[in-house]
């Protein structure tokens, strides 16, 4: 798994980097076949806690349990974040960055999830082939996730 994550990381800063090798664009992937339970991974909640106080805390970690609880089945690749730098945008960086990540799930012969709380991202993701899921509830009062779909 670490030479796929060094292969994935190599491709994406190519992808993403200008003539100095300054990096301006990054998508971090996830591949998820179903072996680690989200119970089992480490919590974060006393770090919030001492940041956000308690009560913001809890509802931090609510909206992250609203992820969890809205991503598909297993096996899936999960584009866990993407950005480009504003002055690297509309070059099509983040594009080649996501094509990257489709080109290696449908290698796998999976499909693409994400989540993005940003409407005016719907645009972009479509025209590289997302479908929309639905969307939910992060916090009272907050944005909406939207649930997005690629299948190769």
């Amino acid at each position: 798994a670490s030479a796929d994550a060094d292969a994935v990381n190599s491709a994406s800063a190519r992808a993403g980097a200008d003539e100095r090798t300054t990096a301006c664009a990054v998508a971090l992937w996830r591949v998820d076949e179903g072996s680690l339970a989200f119970s089992s991974l480490p919590s974060v909640g006393g770090l919030l806690a001492a940041f956000l106080g308690v009560e913001r805390a809890t509802q931090v970690g609510n909206g992250l349990r609203a992820f969890a609880d809205h991503k598909p089945q297993p096996p899936f690749h999960y584009l866990q974040f993407l950005a480009v730098s504003p002055g690297h945008q509309g070059n099509g960086l983040g594009r080649a960055l996501v094509a990257h990540g489709q080109q290696r799930a449908a290698a796998a012969g999976v499909g693409v999830y994400l989540e993005s709380t940003n409407p005016r991202n719907l645009p972009f993701y479509g025209s590289c082939g997302f479908q929309r899921l639905g969307e939910f509830e992060l916090l009272p009062d907050g944005p909406p996730a939207f649930r997005l779909w690629w299948q190769p």
